[in-house]
C-alpha cells in the first residue's frame, strides 16, 4: 500500500450522499486523480492518503483511496494552493504572495497559533485575521468532528462509504443506531436495504435468530416483492422460502407469531393467507369502495392503436365543455400528458400536477392538495394511458374528486401494466361494474401502417409475415448479437439521415427489453454515446461512479424524486412556472454543466432542472431505454434489438408495446426465431390485486 501528501486541487465528482469522491490531487509539483470515500473534503483541503494505483478500464490509472487523515500543507506550492481554494475573504493573489514570501513554510502554524503576527503584512486588517481565522477554525473543526466520529463507525467494521452516510444521518446518535437500531437505518438512509443493514447488525452482536431480524426480513420481502413484480400482496406460504433464501437458514421458527406482531405493530395486514403492506391495503380497499360508491359516473375506454381512442376523448370533452362543464384533462407522465395535449388540443398536465403535489416548507413533507378534505372543482376528469396508472396514484385521485365527478379512464389494456404495483385498469374492466366501451376498428388503416397492422397481429395471436419490409416497418435479422450495435449505428449515422431529412437523434428513440446483454440499455448506452455525443474540447463533462456525463446527452431521471424543484422558461430565459418533482421515465438533455463540475442542468421538454452531483444517480443516459420506461411515449422512429434476454421478458406484451411506441417507423434488429417466440409467449399473467373485489364493497 502506498501513502503519499498533498493537497486536493479540484474536486471532479462527488456523491454527498456517501461521500464517493473523484477529485485532482496535487502532490510534490505533481497533479493526478484520486477516487474514495470521504467525509469533509473540499479544494485546499491537505490530507495523506494511503491506498493502490488501479487502471480504470474507461478512466484510465487512478490512485484508490483506502485510507485517509487530515494534514497541514508541508510546502510552499500546497500552502499557495490552500490559499487559492480556500477563498479567504479580503485576501487575494497580492496578500497571498506577502504572507507566503514573509512566513514561507511557517505560514499556516502563524495562522492558526500567532494570527496577530499577520499585521506585520501591508495591507492585512484586524477585520481580515478575524475572518480568516474564523473560517478556518469552523473548516477545522468541522473536518476534526467528522472525522472522529467516522473513525469511531469505522471501528464496527463497517465500511467507509456507509459510516460517512451513518454519521450524516444521526450525528452523535450513529452508535446508538448502529448498536440498537440498525435495521430502521433503511427507513432513514437512502441506499440502505436490509442487506446492508443486516450486514452492520452482524458485524455489531445480533444474533442470526434474532427476533428483530426476523421481523425485519419478513417487511423487507413483502416490500421486495411488491416493488420487483408488481403484486399487491404475497401469499404466506411463500414467504418461508424467501426468508431462507435472504438469510441462509433451514427453517423460521415461531413465523405465524411473527406475522401476528408485524400486524399488531400495524406494518401488515393478513387477509385469507394474503399478506399486504398495511399501505396497500388501505389504498386498495379505499380505492374499491370510493370506485363502486361512483360506478355510474365512470366509464372506461379501451383499444389498441389506431382505434379511435384519441377522437372519442375530443368528443367527450367538446360535449361537456358545450354543456358549461369543467374538464380536466391528465395522465401518469409528464410524456403522456404532453402526448394527449398535443393530440387533443386540450390543457393536460400529470396526475401530480392536477393534485396539487407540492411540499410544505415549515415540516419538509409533500402532499396532494386536492384530497378528501379539499376536493377538485371540475365536472369531468379524463385519464389517459391509465394502462400505466398504479395502486397508488389512482387512490390519491379518487380521494379528490368529488361524487358527482365523471371520470373517464382511457387506455390499452394489452400494453404493459404499471410500474408501480397493482393493474388499475385491467382489473377495473374485469370487474364488469363500469360501462366498458371495446374499439376495435382500426380507422388509420387507410394509411397502408404496417406498425398498426402488426401490432394488431401481434395482439390478437396472428401470424406476423416478416418476409417483406414496408416503408414503416422494418426487421433486420442478423445472426449474433454483436451485430447488432454496428446496424444500429449504420441506421442513425447513415440510412435514416438519407431517408428523412433533417431527421435528429431527438426523433429516434432505441428501446430495448432488457438492460443486460450486448442488446440491452446499458452496453447499448455506453456505445452509442461514443457515436452520438462524443468527447469534445467545447463540451464539459463529469465523471460519475457509474458513468461520463456530458453535455447534451440524452438522459433519463430512473426514479421519482418529489423534493427537486424545476423551473418552466420561455426562449429567453425567463421563468414562467415552477414547482416539485419529477418521475420515473422523464427524458431530457444535459444544457450545460458548471465550471467546476459541482452539478448540471437538464432540460425536460419545457423545464430546466438543477442536478447537483448527489443527484447524478438517479439519472441515466437515455439513447437507449427499456420498454417499461417507453410507456407513455411515441417517437417518429423507433429501433428495437432483439435477441438474447431474460426469459420473462420474452412476451407478446413487450414486443406489442414496443412496436406501439412508433409513429412513423418502427426497425427491428435481431433473431427471427426470437421474435415469433415473444409472439407466441402468453404474458406474465394476472397480478396479485383484489381491485373492485366484492370483499370489499359494503
Amino acid at each position: 500500500m502506498t501513502e503519499k501528501s498533498g493537497i486536493v486541487s479540484k474536486i471532479i465528482y462527488k456523491n454527498e450522499s456517501n461521500g464517493y469522491t473523484v477529485c485532482a490531487f496535487e502532490t510534490d509539483g505533481i497533479e493526478e486523480t484520486i477516487v474514495g470515500y470521504f467525509g469533509f473534503i473540499n479544494e485546499g483541503t491537505a490530507i495523506s492518503i494511503s491506498g493502490d494505483y488501479i487502471n480504470h478500464a474507461k478512466y484510465g490509472r487512478q490512485f484508490k483511496v483506502e485510507s485517509y487523515r487530515y494534514t497541514k500543507p508541508k510546502n510552499l506550492d500546497e500552502i499557495q494552493l490552500f490559499f487559492i481554494f480556500n477563498k479567504f475573504e479580503g485576501i487575494g493573489p497580492i496578500l497571498t504572495n506577502r504572507i507566503i514570501d514573509r512566513f514561507g513554510d511557517e505560514t499556516i502554524d502563524i495562522i492558526e497559533n500567532s494570527p496577530e503576527r499577520l499585521l506585520e503584512i501591508k495591507g492585512i486588517s484586524e477585520n481580515i485575521i478575524d475572518s480568516m481565522t474564523k473560517a478556518l477554525a469552523k473548516r477545522t473543526t468541522e473536518q476534526e468532528i467528522e472525522e472522529e466520529q467516522v473513525k469511531k463507525i469505522l471501528q464496527y467494521g463497517i465500511p467507509l462509504a456507509h459510516a460517512t452516510k451513518i454519521y450524516r444521518t444521526y450525528k452523535d446518535k450513529a452508535s446508538y443506531m448502529i448498536l440498537n437500531e440498525p435495521y430502521n437505518m433503511a427507513l432513514d438512509i437512502e441506499g440502505f436495504g436490509f442487506r446492508t443493514c443486516d450486514e452492520i447488525a452482524m458485524k455489531t452482536g445480533f444474533s442470526v435468530s434474532d427476533e428483530r431480524r426476523m421481523l425485519a426480513a419478513i417487511e423487507y420481502i413483502i416490500m421486495q416483492y411488491q416493488n420487483a413484480t408488481g403484486n399487491c400482496y404475497i401469499n404466506k406460504d411463500q414467504i418461508p422460502g424467501y426468508i431462507a433464501e435472504l438469510l441462509k437458514i433451514q427453517e423460521v421458527p415461531g413465523f405465524d407469531g411473527m406475522l401476528e406482531k408485524l400486524q399488531l405493530d400495524r406494518k401488515i395486514v393478513i387477509i385469507d393467507e394474503k399478506i399486504y403492506l398495511r399501505s396497500t391495503y388501505i389504498a386498495e380497499k379505499d380505492s374499491s369502495i370510493i370506485l363502486h360508491s361512483m360506478k355510474d359516473n365512470v366509464r372506461i375506454i379501451t383499444g389498441g392503436p389506431g382505434t379511435g381512442k384519441t377522437t372519442k376523448v375530443r368528443h367527450i370533452a367538446d360535449e361537456c365543455i358545450r354543456e358549461g362543464g369543467e374538464v380536466k384533462l391528465c395522465a401518469p407522465t409528464g410524456r403522456a400528458a404532453k402526448r394527449i395535449k398535443e393530440q387533443t388540443g386540450f390543457v393536460a398536465q400529470t396526475i401530480h400536477r392536477l393534485l396539487g403535489y407540492s411540499k410544505d416548507e415549515q415540516t419538509g413533507k409533500f402532499s396532494f392538495a386536492y384530497n378528501s378534505e379539499n376536493k377538485l372543482d371540475c365536472d369531468l376528469v379524463i385519464v389517459d394511458e391509465a394502462s400505466m396508472l398504479d395502486l397508488f396514484l389512482l387512490h390519491a385521485l379518487l380521494k379528490a374528486v368529488r361524487e358527482d365527478t365523471k371520470l373517464l379512464f382511457v387506455g390499452d389494456v394489452d400494453q404493459l401494466p404499471s410500474v408501480g404495483c397493482g393493474q388499475v385498469l385491467k382489473d377495473m374492466i374485469n370487474s364488469k361494474f363500469f360501462d366498458t366501451e371495446y374499439l376495435n376498428k382500426v380507422h388509420r388503416q387507410e394509411s397502408g401502417s404496417k406498425i398498426i397492422e402488426n401490432a394488431h397481429k401481434i395482439r390478437n395471436k396472428e401470424f406476423v409475415d416478416l418476409s417483406e419490409n414496408s416503408d414503416d416497418f422494418i426487421f433486420d435479422e442478423v445472426e449474433s448479437s454483436e451485430v447488432v450495435l454496428s446496424k444500429i449505428k449504420n441506421y442513425i449515422c447513415e440510412y435514416l439521415p438519407k431517408r428523412f431529412k433533417g431527421v435528429s437523434s431527438s426523433d429516434i428513440q432505441v428501446i430495448c427489453p432488457s438492460k443486460i446483454g450486448l442488446c440491452g440499455t446499458v452496453e447499448l448506452n455506453t456505445k452509442l454515446q461514443e457515436f452520438l455525443n462524443p468527447p469534445s474540447n467545447e463540451k464539459r463533462e463529469i465523471q460519475t461512479e457509474k458513468r461520463i456525463v456530458r453535455e447534451d446527452d440524452k438522459v433519463m431521471q430512473i426514479r421519482n424524486n418529489y423534493d427537486i424543484k424545476w423551473e418552466e422558461v420561455d426562449s429567453e430565459g425567463f421563468v414562467l412556472d415552477s414547482g416539485f418533482g419529477l418521475f420515473n421515465g422523464d427524458t431530457g438533455v444535459v444544457s450545460s454543466i458548471t465550471a467546476n463540475g459541482n452539478g448540471l442542468v437538464v432540460r425536460f421538454d419545457r423545464c430546466e432542472v438543477d442536478y447537483p452531483t448527489n443527484l447524478l444517480k438517479d439519472l441515466e443516459h437515455a439513447y437507449a431505454i427499456t420498454v417499461h420506461k417507453s410507456q407513455g411515449s411515441e417517437y417518429k422512429i423507433v429501433i428495437i434489438p432483439i435477441f438474447d434476454m431474460p426469459m420473462q421478458l420474452a412476451t407478446r406484451k413487450l414486443l406489442y408495446t414496443a412496436i406501439t411506441r412508433a409513429r412513423e417507423l418502427v426497425i427491428i434488429i435481431g433473431s427471427k426465431s426470437k421474435f415469433y417466440e415473444m409472439c407466441d409467449r402468453d404474458d406474465e399473467g394476472t397480478r396479485n390485486s383484489r381491485l373492485c373485489s366484492e370483499s370489499y364493497l359494503p
